[in-house]
């Protein structure tokens, strides 16, 4: 995939929501709207270049931020489409997609983002966005009905939309640009096809004071999210056996670039899923020397700090281990103990299953182990 871009726009003043400074400094649970947004698309680690686009008297504060080292920070327009135009302007030669997102959207999820990316790699141009849920109705300027349009035609535009580079200069330098609310629509205009990715309702914008009550009660509630993970290794001689963190004596132990815990990789691709985020070979790629024999309890430590950078804990663990040899019923009680230390999940939470898989296939044939993970992911709060 090509390297990306992302301009995040906060350049407007915000008069509609009626604070003393602009909505998008406003803090929600002690950060700025803006910081949310900045942090989505650094989880992905798909964006090599960040850009934020702010009122130019909040320019040189924002230089002194220390977290904003690795963002590009330039100054707004009048209107948002001068705002991107702005932050265009400083998107690197060697950028191919470019992403454009509303900074009071804190909420949006990185897998979204990775799915919105993915689209606009293969189609051109994307943008996130949910189905009407409520019928929808055309009125004239009395509020009169004049139509009722079927909803299951009608999609609500979000952000990020995510655009090729020549795509997206060509709307904005060379485009009309007069009347257009969103850089869909301009890109509409302008001839080009925008493929929509269904996003979720939580990726609210903050226009209004009840908008930001609504954000801090989603980050409030109790959320739960489901994920699924699957790994096996085949036997190499004169390896250790690794499962569950817990060395298992054996003639064999299993192949790999880490120390091949499968059960700890099935886990960690599980909680990561959940999160809407990449699998574990992003994190920890086989082709990275720095993981050559690497532990697996140590990468799930970094996996538990990644998720919870998103306001996440694991809340259970059911785990399955899939091997003709050897026994694992005499470990799992030191498996539950080591993940249970890394994790801070109690032993009750973590279930540790082995089966057979009845002499049939690889694993049948004794040439490898495979392991099932599934688990459920909270907010903390």
């Amino acid at each position: 995939m090509q390297k990306a871009a992302v301009i995040i726009v906060a350049g407007g003043k915000g008069r509609r929501f009626g604070s003393r400074i602009p909505k998008q400094f406003v803090e929600l649970h002690g950060r700025p709207l803006f910081s949310w947004s900045i942090d989505a698309f650094r989880a992905t680690r798909k964006f090599s270049q960040i850009i934020l686009v702010v009122p130019g008297e909040w320019k040189k504060k924002l230089r002194q931020n220390g977290e904003l080292k690795d963002v590009d920070i330039t100054t707004g327009g009048r209107e948002r489409h001068d705002s991107v135009r702005n932050g265009l302007r400083v998107v690197k030669p060697d950028i191919g997609l470019v992403a454009v997102h509303d900074a009071v959207r804190p909420l949006v999820r990185p897998g979204h983002i990775l799915k919105t990316l993915k689209a606009a790699s293969s189609r051109g141009a994307s943008a996130l966005a949910v189905p009407a849920g409520d019928t929808v109705k055309l009125a004239d300027a009395s509020y009169a009905v004049k139509a009722t349009v079927p909803r299951d035609t009608v999609w609500l535009a979000q952000t990020p939309q995510i655009f090729r580079k020549e795509i997206i200069k060509t709307v904005y330098f060379r485009g009309n640009l007069a009347g257009v609310t969103d850089d869909a629509q301009a890109a509409e205009l302008a001839g080009f096809n925008v493929r929509l990715v269904r996003g979720s309702r939580d990726n609210l914008k903050i226009t209004e004071p009840n908008d930001l009550k609504i954000a801090e009660s989603l980050l409030k509630g109790k959320r739960v999210f489901v994920g699924f993970g699957y790994d096996v290794h085949r036997f190499s001689e004169n390896r250790p056996l690794i499962l569950g963190g817990v060395k298992i004596p054996h003639d064999r132990g299993l192949a790999g670039h880490s120390d091949a815990d499968a059960i700890l990789h099935a886990l960690m691709d599980a909680m990561l899923g959940a999160a809407g985020l990449d699998d574990i070979g992003h994190y920890f790629p086989n082709t990275s020397r720095k993981f050559k024999n690497a532990s697996s309890i140590a990468l799930l430590e970094k996996v538990v700090r990644e998720i919870k950078k998103y306001g996440l804990s694991l809340v259970n663990a059911d785990l399955t281990v899939v091997a003709e040899t050897p026994r694992i019923s005499p470990h799992i009680v030191k498996m539950k103990k080591k993940i249970s230390a890394v994790t801070g999940l109690s032993a009750g939470r973590i279930g540790i299953k082995a089966t057979t898989n009845e002499r049939i296939g690889f694993i049948g044939r004794n040439e490898g182990i495979a392991a099932l993970a599934a688990c459920l992911l909270s907010n903390n709060k």
